[in-house]
C-alpha cells in the first residue's frame, strides 16, 4: 500500500522544485506625492511539487531602493519607483509605481459628460459598436476617466471608457471618427484653465474635434493633425456626473 501510494505521489508531481507565484500587483499603481500606499489586490502564491498553494502573501517584503514599504507608507518624491519583491532573503519579482507631483494639474479620475459647442459627446450604436458624434442629448451613461500614468516628456496617460468599452480612434490618420473597443487606448488629456483637451498619446499631434469645424447634432467627434493650440472645435468640457 505505502508503494503504491509513493508511486501515486510521483505521478502527481509536476515540477522539479517548489515555487512562489506573484498572481496580482496591487490594485493602484498610481499615486500622489504624500498618498499611502496600499496593498489592496497584491497576492503571492507558493506552490510546491504537486502545485498544491499556499498564500504568503503576507510573508512578501516589498523594497522600493533599500526603503521597505508596507500598507500606509508615503511617498515624498515624484517619478517611477521599482518595488522589489523579497521572500524569505531572495529577490523574486518586481513591479512599478508612478508617483506624481501632487499639485500636477490633472483631471481626477471619475465619470464625466463631455460638451463641445454647447452640446454633448455622444456614442452612438451600430452594429455594437459606438461612435461619437454631438447631440442635443445627453448620454444615458457617462464617461469613465481614469488616469495610468504620467511620464515626465510626454505627459499624462488616460483611458476613457464607455458603458464597458474603450474609446479610440482606429486608424491613426486626420479624419478617423473615434468609436469604442473592448481593447484599450492610450489617451492625453489636458486641463486648460475652463476647457480640456485630447490628443492620441501615441501620435500626439492627433487632436479629437469636432469635423469642419461644425456644430450640427450628428456632427462627427474626429482627429485631426494640430501641432499648436487648440481651436474652438476641440475645447471640451468634461462635467463631473452626478
Amino acid at each position: 500500500l505505502e508503494q503504491a501510494r509513493s508511486i501515486s505521489s510521483r505521478q502527481r508531481q509536476i515540477r522539479k522544485e517548489p515555487i512562489v507565484q506573484f498572481q496580482h500587483t496591487p490594485s493602484k499603481l498610481l499615486y500622489k506625492t504624500g498618498e499611502a500606499f496600499e496593498t489592496a489586490g497584491f497576492k503571492a502564491v507558493y506552490l510546491d511539487i504537486y502545485d498544491n498553494s499556499t498564500d504568503v502573501t503576507k510573508d512578501i517584503e516589498l523594497k522600493a531602493g533599500s526603503a521597505a514599504i508596507s500598507e500606509g507608507y508615503r511617498f515624498t518624491q515624484a517619478g517611477e519607483k521599482t518595488v522589489d519583491c523579497w521572500y524569505k532573503g531572495k529577490k523574486l519579482n518586481n513591479f512599478k509605481i508612478s508617483v506624481i507631483d501632487g499639485n500636477s494639474k490633472l483631471l481626477a479620475d471619475g465619470d464625466y459628460h463631455i460638451q463641445l459647442f454647447g452640446k454633448y459627446v455622444a456614442p452612438i450604436s451600430a452594429s455594437g459598436t459606438f461612435y461619437m458624434e454631438l447631440s442635443d442629448k445627453k448620454p444615458a451613461k457617462p464617461f469613465t476617466v481614469k488616469l495610468i500614468k504620467v511620464d515626465a516628456v510626454r505627459g499624462p496617460v488616460y483611458t476613457i471608457r464607455y458603458d464597458g468599452t474603450y474609446v479610440m480612434q482606429p486608424t491613426g490618420r486626420d479624419g478617423a471618427q473615434l468609436r469604442t473597443s473592448n481593447i484599450p487606448h492610450q489617451w492625453r488629456i489636458n486641463q486648460n484653465g475652463s476647457f480640456c483637451t485630447i490628443r492620441d498619446y501615441g501620435k500626439q499631434q492627433l487632436l479629437v474635434n469636432a469635423a469642419g469645424e461644425k456644430s450640427a447634432n450628428g456632427t462627427k467627434i474626429i482627429v485631426w493633425t494640430v501641432n499648436g493650440s487648440a481651436p474652438d472645435n476641440a475645447k471640451l468640457i468634461f462635467t463631473p456626473a452626478k
